[in-house]
């Protein structure tokens, strides 16, 4: 929608600017089809005919510019909105291949299922598992390898503090 109100506005810009030539070259094709009828007086319309061939050849020559120069900002316009239609993922620039990574709705599991990133593209991450089943992931729904880390690493300190307390319960009811 937003692309075509640009380009409507774009041809408008463009008619108005050219509004002059596009209507001499209108006058231009009337007359030269005026003097065509006028076949039969041979000197006339050679002498009258030529300037009027170059004053149309000069006129279609701005109109064809002006055409080119429409067709440049279409192009431009229509890749901004490819763009602003498909933005690219900022997110994907935070994962490498080989990167051990966990799904953010594992991450509370005591012992989260790893995932090795095997390719990315545009919008997917694609990943390994254990079993070696590649599945494909957006961006928002995997953790980093430096925040994968930081969850494996708090999950390590809560393993030893667990034992740290079993330990106590034991010698505690040992004696």
């Amino acid at each position: 929608m937003k692309i075509k109100k640009l380009l409507g506005e774009s041809v408008r810009d463009l008619v108005k600017d050219n509004f002059k030539n596009i209507i001499l070259i209108i006058v231009g094709f009337i007359i030269t089809r005026i003097l065509s009828l006028f076949k039969s007086i041979s000197t006339i319309s050679i002498t009258i005919s030529l300037p009027i061939i170059i004053f149309f050849l000069i006129i279609s020559i701005v109109v064809l510019w002006n055409l080119i120069i429409l067709i440049k900002k279409h192009s431009k316009l229509k890749k901004e909105f490819d763009t602003y239609k498909n933005p690219p993922n900022e997110n994907i620039n935070k994962f490498n291949k080989g990167d051990i990574v966990i799904l953010k709705s594992k991450e509370k599991l005591p012992s989260p299922p790893k995932l090795s990133v095997f390719n990315i593209d545009d919008k997917y991450i694609y990943c390994r598992d254990d079993e070696g089943d590649i599945t494909s992931y957006s961006p928002e729904e995997l953790l980093t390898s430096q925040q994968t880390q930081n969850v494996f690493s708090s999950i390590e300190i809560r393993r030893k503090e667990s034992e740290k307390e079993n330990e106590a319960f034991v010698d505690f009811f040992s004696f």
